[in-house]
């Protein structure tokens, strides 16, 4: 009973819908209030047990039709459509010219349907960067347009590494290097751990010709933390023929 309550007392700080496991604890507690057994008191009377239920029920309800359910279909529509992407990025599964526009068109109607998802805002930004290598285009005005959705990303959420690299490449389309600069910074600041990030990094140094030092120490990171990281691989066997 003690461990119960307890559970009960968390729940009240800590319940999150995607685990339903939660729900069936909450149900527990719940039927810890309606217990009728002749030899305990019965904490809750029978009339005001139904009326709040009934309550309960009604407003469980509205906040699944009205909130819940358009922020889960926002987050399916992401989810699937950054699959499609990475499927394509790292196991080659689909075509660029058909995986991309179709991804964009979803994370699209994911931010309109859940302008608050930070990470549907980031993956628009990461989508419209890939669509200028499927239809050309002005660079400028597409980095742009990857910019705006990454800002709008990191105002959400300015602790996400991934949203500082998102600006960072939106930045370098519209030649705004100092600034992508300091994006990156602070991404590698949040996440130094992270193998991609230093990727992109030295992507961003191999740019400059007097920077070719600091790209190869970028990649001699992202290696240690990713051997296997076929791009890095690649970019520093560039760079060492350049160099």
């Amino acid at each position: 009973l003690v461990g119960l309550l307890a559970f009960t007392f968390h729940l009240g700080v800590d319940f999150h819908t995607k685990l339903p496991a939660l729900a069936f604890a909450a149900a527990t507690a719940a039927a810890l209030l309606l217990r009728d057994e002749p030899r305990l008191c019965r904490p809750v009377r029978a009339g005001w047990a139904r009326e709040t239920g009934a309550v309960m029920l009604l407003g469980s309800l509205l906040i699944a039709g009205f909130i819940a359910s358009p922020l889960y279909r926002a987050e399916t529509l992401r989810y699937d459509a950054r699959r499609a992407i990475d499927r394509l990025a790292g196991e080659g599964r689909g075509e660029m010219h058909k995986v991309i526009p179709a991804a964009k068109a979803a994370f699209v109607r994911a931010v309109q349907i859940d302008p608050a998802n930070g990470q549907a805002w980031a993956d628009l930004s990461y989508a419209t960067v890939q669509s200028w290598q499927v239809a050309g285009g002005d660079l400028v005005a597409i980095g742009r347009e990857a910019g705006s959705a990454a800002e709008r990303a990191l105002a959400l959420c300015p602790i996400n590494a991934e949203f500082g690299v998102r600006q960072g490449v939106a930045l370098d389309m519209q030649a705004r290097h100092k600034e992508s600069e300091l994006s990156f910074r602070r991404a590698l600041d949040l996440a130094p751990n992270s193998p991609r990030w230093w990727y992109y990094y030295a992507y961003h140094l191999s740019v400059f010709p007097s920077r070719k030092t600091e790209a190869l120490q970028a990649l001699a990171t992202c290696l240690a933390l990713d051997p296997s990281n076929s791009a890095a691989v690649n970019l520093r066997q560039q760079l060492v023929v350049r160099h």
